[in-house]
Order: structure tokens, then sequence, then C-alpha cells
């Protein structure tokens, strides 16, 4: 839901399909859209032109941006590998530019491996841009099985990204 100053609702809505989908993280741009994340199933609402239009494990990551107005999608789309994925967190720059933080179980999840070989659980940060098109920037990082990613951060310095994680 978006409240204005005075705590009076302007658009309250629902995001997902018929499946299972959980919403882990919200953000909002500087114009008032807002940037959505977390695990989807089979059936969530994907736009035209997105990164990724298909299902791919279990549970894939998914990015929605709304509009201002609450009553359109910008974009929508999966992240994943062919395992079980979720995003954590998201953080959006002055920009408008996204990024995404979590955890892949997926070896063929699009991102070029950074840290490690891969293990049964690695963290992930992704960069989106959405204009023209939707077009990301991915990593992920080794990890143990406790301690994924959950906050994610975007700094004004060398617009860098900052990912913090649980010891």
């Amino acid at each position: 839901a978006k409240l204005d100053p005075a705590g009076s609702v302007v658009y309250s809505s629902f995001l997902g399909g018929s499946s299972t989908d959980f919403g882990n993280g919200i953000a909002v741009d500087a114009d008032g859209n807002a940037y959505v994340t977390g695990a989807a199933g089979p059936t969530f609402p994907v736009t035209a032109g997105a990164f990724d239009t298909t299902h791919n494990g279990s549970f894939d990551v998914f990015v929605t941006k709304t509009a201002a107005a609450g009553n359109s999608l910008v974009y929508s789309t999966y992240l994943g590998g062919t395992s079980d994925e979720e995003a954590r967190a998201i953080a959006v720059d002055a920009n408008g530019i996204a990024y995404v933080a979590g955890s892949t179980r997926s070896v063929a999840f699009p991102a070029q491996r950074l840290v490690g070989t891969g293990g049964l659980l690695d963290v992930f940060v992704t960069q989106i841009t959405d204009v023209p098109i939707i077009q990301f920037t991915s990593a992920t990082y080794q990890v143990s099985e406790t301690s994924p990613a959950v906050t994610i951060s975007v700094q004004r310095i060398g617009d860098t990204a900052s990912l913090t994680r649980p010891l």
C-alpha cells in the first residue's frame, strides 16, 4: 500500500500468480515507483521485454517495478537457474537502477561467478536497468548454508552496492 503524508491510502494492491509467491523486499525511487522482489512460483506475472519470462526452478527470483500511481507494471521478470532462488533485499539508486541481493542453489544461475566455485548455497547481487529494455549484471559469491544475503544498500560513492550478510 502507498500512503500519503497524512496516512491516507493512495493505493493498495497485491502482486502474484496462482501459485506460492513471497515478497521479501521493497524500495521506492525518487519518482515514487515501487520495486518489489522475492521468490515466485510458475504463474507469477511477467511483462513483455522482461529479462526472463520463463519460470526455471522450484522458486525463481522475481523483480517487479510498479508505476508510481500503482496502476501498472513497468516491468516484471524472473531471474533464476534450474534450482531454487530467493531475493532477500532490493535497493534503488538515484538513476532508477535496481540492485537485488539473495541466494541461489543453481549452478546455472545467470551470473559471472566472482568468488568461490559454487557450493550448496551461493549469494548473488544483480543490477537491473530498465531503459530501453531490462538489462542486468549479476555476480555470485560462495557462502555457507546458514548465511545468505539479507540486506543491500546503494551508496553514491562510485555507484557501488553494499551487500550485508550475517557472519
